[in-house]
């Protein structure tokens, strides 16, 4: 019960920051000429990240493995909790444009900033059209000198921890020509599970990995590069590759 009481008033504090950075936001953007996009995103991000984790009683270690990498790269993650979208903004990453589902849009607070400030919404259900999409974007992406983070898996509540990588991850590391940085988040999916709001508290384990070069990738062999990245997830996981069954 007091896990229940904890997460809804976390997600009030989601709700409430929405609304306080929506009031706040859009007339820096406009006053910025919407050059304060990437600030807005670090420091309003992180803050709303950190607040909601902190309410749930979810606290976060960092572990990084990147040797002062900062970007541009395509960062990737896990994604079988609910939580990880807040244990990513309360990391506070820079000159970051997060790729989300569509469905977040029917929130008209979401619709309203993330269209603003950049964001790629993509309908999974539209197949080779969210692709050229998402391509057109890349552009955009590319000239301005920002990272992109998406989540391979796509969806949250797959089977088992590490769930059958997508690739429109790794199409798009391909086509900005940046290397691949992979997040591993280490047990926010024992913490609350993909198919509820509801968390545990606890402390979740963050390890921001060492960029993976994409100079060799190609069309003809991104299939293997894929396996490659989600074998390493399946390592950190604790799970054997070779007995593991995508999906």
């Amino acid at each position: 019960m007091i896990d229940r009481i904890r997460s809804y008033a976390a997600y009030g504090v989601f709700i409430l920051g929405l609304v306080v950075v929506a009031l706040a936001g859009v007339p820096i953007l406009l006053l910025s000429a919407w050059q304060a996009r990437s600030w807005l995103v670090s420091r309003f991000g992180r803050l709303l990240g950190k607040a909601v984790l902190a309410v749930a009683g979810v606290r976060i270690r960092v572990v990084d493995h990147r040797n002062g990498f900062e970007g541009p790269a395509v960062y990737i993650l896990n994604h079988a909790s609910t939580i990880d979208m807040f244990v990513i903004l309360a990391l506070g990453m820079r000159r970051v444009r997060f790729v989300a589902k569509t469905e977040f849009q029917y929130n008209p607070v979401i619709f309203l900033l993330g269209h603003l400030t950049g964001h790629i919404f993509l309908d999974r259900a539209r197949g080779e059209k969210a692709l050229q999409h998402l391509n057109r974007r890349l552009d955009r992406i590319r000239r301005a000198g920002d990272s992109l983070v998406m989540a391979p898996e796509g969806s949250r509540t797959h089977a088992g921890r590490i769930g059958p990588f997508k690739r429109g991850a790794f199409q798009a590391a391909l086509r900005l020509r940046y290397p691949m940085v992979p997040i591993h988040i280490e047990g926010a999916d024992d913490l609350s599970q993909g198919d509820t709001i509801v968390t545990a508290a606890g402390t979740v384990t963050v390890h921001l990995h060492a960029p993976i070069p994409t100079t060799d990738w190609t069309e003809e062999n991104l299939t293997e590069q894929v396996a490659a990245v989600r074998n390493r997830y399946l390592i950190w996981a604790g799970v054997n590759p070779t007995s593991d069954t995508p999906g």
